[in-house]
């Protein structure tokens, strides 16, 4: 994952521990763990959740009027399993996702932090989510030192000199109780160019 996501080994890491992470009941906010399977186990889900759906529907018999309400709860299961599964290639990143349904936000208490950002495919929307107790969103607690388990810097720039200075930047901003969490990455890479 450095190559895609870690400025190609020049970035870090931020493990999070999931069980310091405490959700509201109504957030528009999901954690949740990958699931992984191959292509064919994941078109067969999808066939069978399809077979049991028309079965459901046939038997509960839907008014016309009526029948964009299951549609509309097996799109949102679907949405769900594309969002939270992956191919099996994969599965050793044991990845776990946090996404924003903003559809779900009724008193748009994130609105605020939808803004974007600028990569490589271009300028991208993004939701800079900022940790720390909202109501009815993100219960009290959860603070970075509380939910932040380790800081891992990428394979590009593991050395005692980078090191030294990630613990000099937490200790100036206020972050030093974190400092004892920088580790240096031990996984062989090589940048490419």
């Amino acid at each position: 994952m450095w190559r895609g996501y870690g400025a190609n080994g020049h970035g870090a890491a931020i493990v999070f521990d999931t069980d310091n992470i405490s959700e509201s009941a109504d957030s528009p906010l999901i954690l949740a763990k990958v699931q992984y399977a191959s292509t064919h186990e994941r078109l067969d889900w999808i066939d069978q959740k399809l077979d049991v759906f028309s079965d459901l529907l046939k038997a509960a018999d839907v008014p016309q009027d009526k029948f964009y309400i299951p549609v509309h709860s097996l799109l949102d299961r679907f949405k769900m399993f594309a969002l939270f599964s992956k191919h099996d290639g994969f599965k050793e990143e044991q990845e776990w996702r946090m996404v924003y349904l903003k559809d779900q936000d009724t008193n748009n208490k994130l609105a605020n932090m939808l803004s974007y950002a600028v990569g490589e495919k271009g300028i991208e929307p993004k939701l800079k989510l900022k940790i720390g107790y909202i109501e009815g969103i993100i219960e009290e607690g959860n603070s970075i030192p509380h939910i932040v388990n380790k800081i891992i810097l990428g394979p590009s720039i593991s050395n005692t000199l980078t090191l030294m200075t990630i613990k000099r930047m937490l200790e100036k901003v206020g972050k030093s109780e974190l400092i004892d969490r920088v580790v240096m990455s031990s996984t062989p890479f090589r940048a490419t160019v």
